[in-house]
């Protein structure tokens, strides 16, 4: 019975010490401040961010519409509307404005035309010079590196706390172990953690399961994340003020641990992951494809030759003498074999800078180990769809519509020699051929995409908690 008595009075400690820390922290005016500051960013950036995707998605919307209605309205040469073309839109949805990741950087436009690949257009960073100082003001930005650092304020006294105020020995008095004293702060520092941010983000997954209900996996994916994320950094605050001497050095400590987790060690990183892969120029790239083409992949293929052997070839296969006796549009056949050779020169070239972006972001995953900051920021890239795989997938998908229109406008020209003048194809023809619809990967691909970093979340919460076990054995 005594036993159960004093288990039953251990236990009421527990909460009282939880009880006790929300209610301190709820009175420090800096906190509250903090607290409000958080708050208020957070709500700015909520509005801005449904904003810019309402404004954006209507933009798009028009622009889609407007530029399919004139491809619908033509009547005329095939080839004429392949030099005329058309623009494909990386669709907008509300997640890429919580974290805007590459987008900034990579553009979000992508110009359909005959004889030319093009790269991404409508790059935010172009056009404004505040975006590139000062990056975009978001969900992401507020929630990756402001709250750790609120966190990191908070946590430094909560060990160091009990022992200036000299409740440490009495609560060892009662007979708590130092090591669930440390956990109650742990849990005590989560709970407010929760307290501040749960409304606001069910607030968002109400937002975006309003818009897309696909999305709302990869926001609930997010979410845990996130998280994690905080657990490790509430961790590592108690653990750093369980082996201070004071509250102020214990803030200082973590105040450098916040400069090199968040400012030090990401550009280190990147720094390193370009040195070790460095990126073919952008001048090198188009001279590469521009020489690729008129010269051969080979360099002894070049462009004449390939042409007189197209022709030879295609007076083989209806085994006539001369273009004029062909059933078909020889233009049209010429045309075709031609883009099937720019295309190759293209992905060949082209697969090369992919793979060194590859590389690059395999290495980032790896070193994500070493920072939690990291980890999240691309876990968070890649579940908003803003990130270098998501812009590749949507740029691979872009360049299969345009080759695959661009054929079919070729064969259409092909299938209607005419003596004089030149085919002109009807309106029904240009309505056959379907819109551009992207294929948003799907949550398991998403995280295959990022399945390291967020084993590196739980490397940390896992050694964090061990490291916190080991320090607080002993009073």
């Amino acid at each position: 019975m005594q036993l159960y008595c004093i288990k039953k009075f251990m236990r009421i400690n527990r909460y009282i010490i939880i009880e006790k820390d929300l209610k301190s922290l709820c009175r420090d005016h800096t906190v509250a401040l903090s607290l409000m500051i958080i708050w208020l960013l957070l709500i700015c950036s909520a509005i801005m961010t449904y904003t810019s995707w309402d404004k954006e998605r209507i933009g798009e919307l028009k622009a889609k519409t407007n530029f399919r209605e004139q491809w619908e309205s033509l009547h005329g040469n095939p080839h004429d509307a392949a030099h005329f073309g058309t623009y494909l839109f990386k669709p907008v949805n509300v997640l890429s404005f919580f974290d805007q990741g590459l987008n900034d950087y990579f553009g979000s436009t992508y110009r359909v035309e005959a004889h030319k690949q093009n790269e991404l257009e409508h790059i935010k960073v172009a056009d404004s010079d505040t975006v590139l100082r000062f990056g975009p003001l978001s969900f992401a930005l507020i929630l990756q590196v402001l709250v750790p650092l609120l966190l990191f304020y908070i946590t430094s006294s909560s060990i160091t706390g009990e022992k200036e105020s000299g409740t440490w020995k009495m609560l060892l008095a009662q007979g708590m172990k130092p090591i669930t004293i440390a956990w109650q702060k742990v849990w005590s520092n989560y709970i407010l953690t929760l307290i501040i941010l749960l409304p606001l983000c069910l607030a968002f997954a109400v937002m975006v399961g309003l818009t897309d209900n696909m999305l709302l996996t990869r926001f609930l994916l997010l979410t845990a994340c996130y998280l994690l994320y905080y657990f490790i950094i509430i961790l590592v605050g108690v653990i750093v003020s369980a082996r201070s001497n004071n509250s102020s050095n214990a803030l200082v400590v973590l105040f450098m641990i916040w400069l090199l987790l968040f400012v030090v060690l990401p550009p280190v990183l990147t720094t390193m992951a370009d040195k070790q892969n460095p990126l073919m120029s952008r001048a090198t790239f188009k001279n590469n494809i521009e020489q690729g083409f008129l010269k051969g992949l080979n360099g002894h293929d070049p462009y004449f030759e390939r042409g007189e052997r197209n022709i030879k070839v295609l007076l083989l296969k209806y085994h006539v003498d001369s273009l004029s006796m062909l059933p078909v549009d020889a233009a049209g056949i010429t045309m075709q074999m031609n883009e099937d050779y720019q295309n190759k020169v293209f992905e060949y070239y082209y697969g090369q800078v992919r793979q060194t972006l590859n590389r690059q972001q395999d290495f980032l995953n790896k070193t994500s180990v070493l920072d939690p900051f990291l980890a999240i920021k691309r876990i968070s890239m890649t579940a908003c769809g803003t990130d270098f795989y998501q812009h590749d997938n949507f740029y691979a998908q872009a360049r299969l519509y345009r080759n695959e229109l661009i054929r079919k406008l070729n064969m259409e020209l092909a299938a209607h020699p005419v003596k004089t003048g030149s085919y002109r194809a009807s309106s029904v023809f240009f309505k056959s051929i379907p819109d551009f619809e992207y294929l948003v990967p799907d949550a398991e691909r998403v995280i295959s995409w990022q399945l390291l970093p967020i084993i590196s979340l739980l490397i940390w919460v896992f050694f964090s908690a061990a490291l916190l076990h080991i320090i607080t054995k002993k009073p």
